[in-house]
């Protein structure tokens, strides 16, 4: 059927609304996306700027803590300066890094790397604070002799945020597991937890930006899991998430297979 609206003396005529609506919604997107690349710019410049009299007190405090080798109160004091300090200087560098992936300025150092080496070094990092919490950290891989194309630094802090958000929500008891399996031109890596999983409504919003949990106790800015996609995709790979609301986590990523590695299909 066809339908055929005629306009009603009185009303706006049609096409210089449509229009007049089409420009006006133009304008406040172009006015906000001139307001996001501000607040991205003000906080690259406060992040950096806040770097130097971080750095300050940090120095200050670790110079204390090697003279007041005797006096518990206030190496106890000192210690938690400490680790306030080293608190902020994560949300410092996420917010750095954030602002860099929308602003597309990410920099990668890409390098051949042999990826089992990659996993071995992910383990040293953060088996210790694992075991303290009293949870496993395992390593399963078929990636022997297999080299990734990567900037290792930023796959160790990908894995660092899959890993540290494992530990936040497991308990005693659980088990994380890092693993690699490889394809003829990616290889996978997997970061699979026993904790109590995703619930299905959170799920969508893991990988957005400033983004945590209803009810969760918020530890940090929510920037982790934004920052482990960027940098993924900016190697070329893919992030997702695999999980139940009551049978773990697994976090699964991609990154290419070095050139003299691959295999033709």
């Amino acid at each position: 059927f066809l339908s055929i609206k005629f306009p009603i003396p009185g009303d706006p005529p049609l096409v210089g609304g449509i229009a007049t609506e089409i420009t006006q919604r133009k304008h406040m997107e172009e006015e906000l996306r001139i307001a996001l690349r501000s607040r991205d710019d003000v906080l690259a410049v406060v992040s950096h700027d806040l770097r130097g009299p971080l750095g300050t007190v940090e120095l200050s405090a670790s110079a204390l803590l090697g003279e007041l080798a005797g006096d518990n109160w206030a190496r106890r004091h000192l210690e938690l300066i400490h680790r306030a300090c080293t608190r902020m200087e994560h949300l410092i560098n996420d917010l750095l890094d954030t602002a860099s992936l929308r602003a597309g300025r990410l920099y990668l150092n890409i390098q051949p790397e042999p990826a089992d080496a990659v996993l071995v070094e992910v383990l040293d990092l953060h088996a210790p604070i694992a075991e303290e919490r009293g949870i496993q950290l395992v390593r399963e891989s078929n990636a022997a002799g297999i080299d990734i194309d990567c900037d290792r630094h930023r796959v160790l802090q990908v894995f660092g945020n899959l890993i540290g958000n494992a530990i936040k929500f497991c308990r005693a008891g659980d088990t994380i597991t890092v693993g690699a399996e490889t394809d003829h031109r990616f290889i996978t890596f997997s970061v699979l937890d026993t904790g109590p999983g995703v619930p299905p409504d959170a799920a969508p919003h893991l990988f957005q930006p400033y983004w945590s949990a209803p009810g969760h106790v918020k530890q940090g800015a929510g920037l982790g899991l934004y920052i482990a996609r960027g940098i993924v995709e900016q190697h070329g790979g893919q992030i997702w998430l695999e999980s139940g609301p009551s049978s773990g986590a697994r976090f699964l990523f991609t990154l290419p297979i070095s050139q003299e590695h691959r295999s033709a299909p």
